[in-house]
């Protein structure tokens, strides 16, 4: 038998998870159990002033006298007061859908480690580090061919002790990222993966 010919098989190690990507899950799915939490509570809230609302109507078809007149008078402020507690929690933004579009369109090679995210303005500033400019020049692309994505600006930039590029970007989003399906995100770093592999 022929050892030179023989081709030796080594099976390759499995491929590592990016620690970033750990932690930005770990760090969405701990922000959406705490939306989802405060969305219980404020419904209990809500369901609790419904049914003293409730009370107090009934007392007021009972007896009709001045100390009733008063309660009417504080039951019309606490419909009002429902009303727009029910309008706050229906538009209140579903933050955790940013993170989930965050994670479908970040480029393999970019480490995102600081961010400060506000709804109400919208928009979200972003620091992290790149392999090289090149990588943050593609980050860069990505999100401006996002149409949830209005305006972006490098804000800083800064060369690592390592050759990495450290930076930080402020986002203009579109307040429809705030209640687009995540299945309708798309994914725009797939185009980069290879050449990010091969670098």
């Amino acid at each position: 038998m022929d050892y030179n010919n023989m081709i030796y098989i080594i099976p390759r190690p499995p491929q590592k998870m990016p620690q970033w990507q750990i932690i930005l899950f770990y760090f969405s799915l701990a922000l959406l159990m705490a939306v989802v939490i405060a969305y219980f509570v404020l419904n209990y809230f809500h369901g609790k002033s419904a049914a003293a609302l409730e009370d107090l109507e009934e007392r007021i078809l009972a007896v009709g006298t001045a100390e009733d007149k008063k309660i009417e008078t504080e039951v019309f402020a606490s419909q009002e007061k429902i009303k727009d507690f029910s309008e706050l929690l229906a538009a209140h933004p579903r933050t955790s859908q940013f993170f989930e579009f965050l994670k479908k369109n970040t480029h393999p090679g970019i480490w995102f480690t600081d961010l400060d995210l506000s709804p109400e303005l919208p928009q979200a500033k972003i620091g992290g580090q790149a392999r090289n400019f090149g990588t943050l020049a593609q980050q860069i692309y990505i999100f401006r061919e996002e149409d949830l994505i209005k305006g972006i600006k490098l804000t800083d930039i800064s060369l690592g002790e390592g050759g990495e590029a450290k930076f930080l970007l402020n986002l203009s989003l579109s307040p429809e990222i705030f209640s687009t399906s995540t299945e309708s995100f798309s994914t725009s770093t797939e185009s980069f993966s290879t050449s990010t592999q091969s670098q």
